[in-house]
């Protein structure tokens, strides 16, 4: 019956289940082999084992609060001992913050940034990238948001405020992987970015006008200024990273 699926997008996965509802969606999933776009899963639904054993996922859309980053990078653990990519070009981040957003030290600032970069360069498929969302602009002040304008090939920015408990949607099979440049987007300021990674003021000017408002799939180009710049990214491991910002 479902042998055919290419794409399954439940907005329900998100929700926290566990028991038999989550044995329920592995065994939907071993059903799926043709399937490779799947959202809007929480962290503990993209935690079965058949998501990344069985499934051949080009795009993988989560949704999870700023607290469970060590959880997301565990996630990538096994991946990360085995020296392994899998096959996602897309990991769509969508996150939420129920109890606002606080100020981090730069060491959890790096651990995060070098957690992101080990994922988006070494454990997913070789043009593989993350696409970060938010559902309010607080967020879009932490370290996280800050990425895409750092390395332009691996992260992208989607600026819609899923606000009022909307969530992004993994994306239709007649589609290309939407990949939204920060080329044409507005900076954060990065208010609640302690370390190296918050931009200066110019660093914040306006994109450019001729694109200023509009949110559209472009050609990725290279950052000028190297992730691998950042000490912290060139030292820190995944499992280091998740045990920092635990």
């Amino acid at each position: 019956m479902f042998s055919h699926v290419v794409r399954l997008q439940m907005h329900e996965l998100s929700e926290q289940h566990e028991g038999l509802a989550m044995e329920g969606f592995g065994e939907l999933l071993k059903d799926m082999p043709c399937l490779r776009r799947l959202g809007t899963l929480s962290l503990r639904a993209a935690g079965l084992a058949i998501v990344w054993e069985a499934c051949q996922l080009e795009e993988l859309v989560l949704d999870m609060e700023v607290q469970q980053l060590s959880q997301l990078f565990q996630l990538f653990l096994p991946l990360d001992k085995m020296q392994r990519r899998c096959t996602l070009q897309r990991l769509a981040v969508h996150m939420r913050a129920p109890d606002g957003c606080s100020t981090l030290s730069e060491r959890t600032e790096g651990a995060i940034c070098a957690g992101w970069h080990r994922i988006a360069k070494t454990l997913m498929a070789p043009m593989g990238f993350v696409c970060f969302s938010a559902e309010t602009s607080q967020i879009r002040q932490t370290v996280t948001y800050q990425l895409p304008w750092l390395d332009r090939m691996r992260f992208c920015i989607d600026n819609v405020l899923y606000n009022y408990g909307r969530l992004p949607c993994s994306t239709p099979t007649e589609q290309r992987l939407p990949f939204y440049s920060a080329e044409y987007a507005q900076r954060p300021g990065g208010t609640l970015v302690t370390g190296p990674m918050r931009p200066s003021s110019e660093a914040v000017s306006s994109p450019r006008s001729s694109m200023r408002g509009r949110r559209r799939s472009v050609s990725r180009r290279r950052s000028m200024i190297a992730m691998e710049m950042i000490p912290s990214i060139m030292v820190m491991g995944l499992g280091d990273a998740a045990e920092v910002v635990k």
